[in-house]
């Protein structure tokens, strides 16, 4: 299983479910005359990132957020002077997952993304497929505050933008710089499956290859 943000989402939405299970039955509620407690246990990550000299330790008692997929072994619990690796540890069973019922976590996570997104993205999802560019092993594609998605390639050189696609209205695309769509303009449905549509796609993702 590859570690990414997709995965790395899931793995903390599950820790949260970890931490959200502890129990204090000798805490007393004094209004309630009650004893008993349930919790949310602090969880702590280092979010610092390969380039960084020294680690970020960050601690919450809220769900984990943008923790970088190669720290994954370093989202812990402490106890005392002790420490459990809650990240290598989920990471674990679902890798136990994957082999005992043979599927892929990562597929199964880029299928269940999919299903999230707006018609109009998950039919560009399925233009880049028919020229062989993948969602999840090539590109990401990133919901912005402003409704707009943007299709971004996994591995790129300076330029990451295959497709932005605003899904309000009546849908809107640009492709930057390319053929009909360089700039941001209301889609025309017609144009999918077209050779130039097809094109300019192949185009804008060869561009951030380079």
């Amino acid at each position: 299983m590859e570690i990414d943000n997709e995965t790395m989402e899931l793995i903390c939405r599950l820790e949260e479910i970890v931490g959200n299970s502890c129990y204090n039955p000798n805490s007393y509620n004094g209004w309630t005359r009650e004893y008993g407690k349930s919790f949310r246990y602090p969880i702590r990550a280092d979010m610092s990132k390969p380039t960084d000299k020294e680690q970020d330790i960050y601690e919450t008692r809220y769900r984990l957020y943008d923790v970088p997929p190669e720290n994954i072994n370093r989202i812990f619990y402490k106890f005392g002077s002790n420490e459990l690796s809650i990240g290598g540890a989920l990471k674990r069973i679902l890798e136990f997952l994957e082999k005992r019922y043979g599927i892929s976590v990562n597929e199964l996570e880029s299928e269940y993304k999919q299903q999230l997104y707006p018609e109009l993205v998950k039919d560009f999802i399925g233009q880049l497929s028919g020229l062989e560019v993948y969602y999840g092993k090539d590109y990401k594609c990133k919901p912005r505050k402003n409704g707009e998605y943007i299709f971004e390639a996994c591995s790129s050189g300076r330029r990451k933008n295959i497709i932005t696609v605003w899904c309000n209205g009546n849908g809107s695309v640009r492709i930057v710089g390319i053929g009909k769509y360089a700039q941001r303009k209301l889609f025309d449905r017609n144009d999918f499956n077209s050779e130039q549509l097809l094109a300019d796609l192949k185009q804008a993702y060869l561009l951030t290859q380079g």
